[in-house]
């Protein structure tokens, strides 16, 4: 395949006649010779982007899910996305399909809506990139806290689901997953977002700080929110909740499940942990208190064994097998 942009046939043929409209907030969406989206909000907007990098067999909509949390995380709901492609030059128009048709799909789940971007093959990347941008608009209900001492910190779903993934399509052969660890993976492949937790707090009214648990997973994730905050955290470790397919992936690649990318899980900070616990209970959601707030400062971690350790936010376990397989 040439290197630069789709031909305007294979533009039509392969991204514009794969997306389509929805939201009454979009005026006008992509088209060839369009360079600018037109919305309506009418609301606070708030607006994240997000690369996805890794190779993983869903990256079109694991794009729109990792960009579209941070815009749940905030309080808002996801309204568009601008998805930008960058294929190596092996690929080919049927490529961009694939992964346009997985976003797409995963937009509608959202009920958002792609409404431009960019596509081109260059010799600078040698597997797909795929970035989006999420826009969203402020939801109502949503009661933002400020995290303080004596605050639970509680986790939704179990850690890792997203880094299970993606090392699992990385090393298919050497993991030789058995069949009812397939389809948990597939189940693990459609909890990458976090829209339901986000829905089920705001319904229930409840004041409280959401972070969206992605690279370098949940040390990552606490360390970030106590920086942001100026507070301290003492997190549990044997109390963070890991899926038995994460824990044998991990094992047998050597990972630390810890510093895993975990889209899918959502962090949360409220006075009322026990109210948090119980609301997304009701909605059908796990959630597990895993540590407190204190007035110190980053993370502290304590073990089963009686140890503290205090630690930083460190590269995601991730990119020690980039460009293995």
């Amino acid at each position: 395949m040439r290197a630069g942009k789709l031909t305007g046939k294979e533009l039509e043929e392969n991204v514009l006649s794969v997306i389509s409209h929805r939201r009454e907030e979009v005026l006008k969406s992509a088209s060839l010779g369009g360079d600018c989206a037109r919305m309506a909000l009418g609301a606070d907007m708030l607006v994240h982007t997000d690369p996805v990098t890794g190779e993983a067999v869903n990256i079109g909509s694991l794009a729109i899910e990792v960009s579209a949390n941070d815009v749940i995380a905030a309080g808002g709901e996801p309204v568009a996305f601008l998805i930008t492609l960058i294929l190596p030059e092996s690929c080919d128009a049927s490529d961009v399909k694939k992964i346009m048709t997985d976003a797409e799909r995963e937009a509608v789940a959202w009920n958002a809506e792609i409404v431009g971007g960019h596509t081109e093959f260059s010799s600078a990347v040698t597997r797909p990139v795929v970035n989006a941008v999420a826009i969203g608009k402020a939801a109502e209900g949503w009661l933002p806290h400020a995290p303080e001492a004596g605050d639970a910190v509680i986790v939704t779903k179990t850690l890792a689901i997203e880094g299970t993934v993606i090392l699992a399509d990385m090393f298919k052969n050497k993991l030789a997953l058995g069949s009812s660890e397939l389809t948990e993976l597939e189940r693990y492949r459609k909890s990458t977002g976090i829209l339901p937790e986000g829905r089920a707090l705001r319904a229930a009214r409840i004041p409280c700080n959401m972070h969206d648990v992605t690279e370098g997973g949940i040390f990552g994730a606490v360390c970030e929110l106590a920086a942001g905050a100026g507070v301290g955290v003492t997190l549990y470790a044997d109390k963070v909740p890991f899926g038995a397919l994460t824990l044998k992936v991990c094992g047998k690649l050597g990972v630390d499940p810890y510093r895993l990318i975990s889209s899918g899980s959502m962090l949360i900070v409220a006075r009322d942990g026990e109210a948090v616990v119980r609301a997304l209970g009701e909605a059908g959601i796990k959630a597990t208190a895993v540590g407190h707030v204190t007035d110190g400062e980053g993370l502290t971690v304590v073990y089963s064994d009686g140890r503290e350790i205090h630690t930083e936010i460190q590269a995601d376990e991730l990119y020690r097998f980039k460009g293995e397989n």
